[in-house]
């Protein structure tokens, strides 16, 4: 029986990966297992990480954030069943402060909010989302996180990009919000 394209493509990105690939190389490694369309979408993706690409002074760039949406998109309506309430009473223009509680160790939640921004809203604007310092110490995902809209959280980037009229996303909770139990997941914690 044959093994299904996605199935292929992870078994051997993490084939490379653990023979000591850099990402890009094992994300192309694993592309070739892919149809021609999906192929092409990895591809553009690697060129993007590589630093092909068009960022602003954040490291926010709108087209690779185009090129994972399908991923974005799959976690908003198949994985987690997003449902939003709400989203057109956000201004359309100017500067936002966005206050959301935190849902985990990694900003799922804030680019869960970014699509339903993007989706939903009549006039749909990319946030910046305030992201712990630690994980710009992470390889690959800090350029990700960057590259969809995250920013070190500090008080200082957060009035910059008030200033610069951005929509920005933050989580008072921090951490703290990662460990709390399944009942409290809508409770804030101090």
């Amino acid at each position: 029986m044959t093994e299904p394209a996605a199935i292929a493509f992870m078994r051997r990105l993490r084939e490379g990966l653990d023979s000591g690939l850099e990402l890009p190389d094992a994300l192309a490694r694993g592309a070739a297992t892919l149809p021609r369309d999906a192929r092409a979408t990895v591809e553009r993706v690697v060129r993007r990480l590589e630093g092909e690409q068009q960022d602003d002074e954040w490291g926010f760039d709108e087209d690779f954030a185009d090129l994972v949406e399908p991923l974005f998109s799959f976690l908003f309506d198949r994985w987690w069943r997003v449902q939003v309430e709400g989203v057109e009473r956000v201004p359309p223009h100017g500067r936002v402060l966005l206050a959301a509680n935190h849902a985990g160790i990694l900003p799922w939640d804030a680019t869960m909010i970014s699509v339903a921004l993007l989706r939903q809203h009549p006039l749909p604007r990319h946030p910046r989302f305030l992201v712990l310092n630690w994980a710009f110490d992470l390889p690959w995902v800090s350029v990700f996180i960057r590259k969809v809209g995250g920013v070190v959280a500090s008080p200082h980037n957060a009035l910059r990009l008030l200033e610069q009229d951005h929509l920005v996303a933050v989580f008072p909770e921090g951490v703290k919000g990662t460990g709390k139990p399944f009942s409290e997941r809508y409770r804030l914690r101090r």
